[in-house]
């Protein structure tokens, strides 16, 4: 489920708010897995937030 919520958020330019639910994921013990990790990391990629896509790299 938190996987549709930050795909929609990233797809929407909305990468800000789906790296708070990421790590809101992480604060609750939800492990996040490529699916989650590969959409944040392409809506930073295409805001061209190349530094921040590379540090969850």
């Amino acid at each position: 489920m938190y996987n549709t919520i930050i795909d929609g958020l990233c797809k929407s330019s909305n990468t800000s708010v789906a790296l708070k639910l990421l790590r809101k994921m992480e604060e609750i013990g939800c492990k996040p897995d490529a699916i989650t990790y590969n959409s944040i990391i392409d809506s930073l990629y295409k805001e061209r937030r190349v530094d921040h896509a590379l540090d969850l790299v």
